[in-house]
């Protein structure tokens, strides 16, 4: 089966949330991504990937920036860089309350079907 994979090519973990769940992907490791549907994960991907290019670029003082930059596609492109793979881990986190979400509360990913091409270009594969 392919594999969708995201690397956190920094020096310190990084915790992605999705679907109010967070993360734990280890410093300099690959891990794959096995939350859902091909198409899901390469959107999860992309959605991790921004979010550690977003607190990379706060990091280093860079405050005003659009995904256009030429940093921030760099630095989201070093998400598909292969490195030792080892799997990320859910993190529990204290949860706020909340009303039980229903069907109707759950919708599609709205993602732009070209920008997910563009990202899913390279290093997203693996066969195991």
């Amino acid at each position: 089966m392919e594999n969708i994979y995201f690397t956190n090519w920094t020096d310190e973990n990084f915790i992605g949330q999705w679907a109010n769940e967070n993360y734990l992907f280890p410093k300099k490791k690959r891990s794959p991504i096995i939350l859902g549907s091909k198409q899901d994960n390469l959107g999860i991907r992309l959605k991790f990937a921004k979010d550690l290019t977003k607190r990379e670029l706060h990091k280093m003082g860079q405050e005003e920036y659009t995904e256009d930059d030429v940093l921030f596609k760099e630095l989201m492109q070093k998400c598909l860089e292969p490195l030792e793979i080892e799997s990320a881990k859910e993190v529990k986190t204290p949860k706020k309350k909340r009303a039980p979400l229903g069907k109707k509360d759950l919708q599609p990913m709205d993602v732009d079907q070209d920008e997910l091409k563009s990202f899913a270009g390279s290093g997203e594969e693996d066969e195991e």
